[in-house]
């Protein structure tokens, strides 16, 4: 079949280019949409959703939701902590002859190091379960919840070490 309607376009108005986010973050979504036939699109013709990517494939955050124009959507602040991640957020609308179109907007995150230390170097920490060597480097998207936990006590050559307290590096 050949038409001369033409397929609408959708405007994401938020988030903004270049938005980012930190784990716990409430995202605000919005948008509108013009068809040249049918004029301003209704928000009963739009749907929004939201996929978490990570390295090289994605999940869904939230599925379809049909009828709005806007809405916001909260991030989670437990769940993956690599830093190769962002969320897709896609807006679809649809004209009065069910012509779509989709477009998206990516937001990425804020990330950010913290080093563990330990007097004297060398001795261990578990990350989220994990024995890890200090000093130690974790990189991660802020916010994210980690379970960071130093053992009780434990030998390095000779000597006996005992946990005494957590120092954030000033005095």
């Amino acid at each position: 079949n050949v038409t001369t309607n033409h397929r609408p376009e959708p405007d994401i108005l938020l988030p903004l280019l270049g938005t980012t986010y930190k784990a716990g973050d409430k995202i605000q979504f919005s948008g509108a949409g013009y068809d040249l036939e049918d004029g301003m699109i209704t928000s009963e013709s739009m749907s929004w959703k939201i996929d978490f990517h990570h390295g090289t494939h994605s999940h869904p955050a939230m599925t379809w939701a049909e009828g709005i124009a806007q809405g916001e959507w909260d991030i989670p602040s437990a769940g993956e902590t690599a830093t190769d991640v962002f969320y897709r957020i896609q807006l679809k609308v649809i004209d009065s002859e069910g012509l779509v179109k989709v477009i998206y907007r990516d937001i990425f995150p804020e990330t950010g190091t913290i080093k563990v230390e330990t007097k004297p170097a060398g001795l261990i920490i578990d990350l989220d379960g994990t024995p890890a060597l200090t000093p130690y480097f974790i990189e991660g998207v802020r916010g994210i919840s980690r379970y960071l936990s130093p053992p009780d006590n434990q030998v390095s050559g000779d000597s006996i070490y005992f946990f005494t307290r957590w120092s954030d590096g000033s005095f």
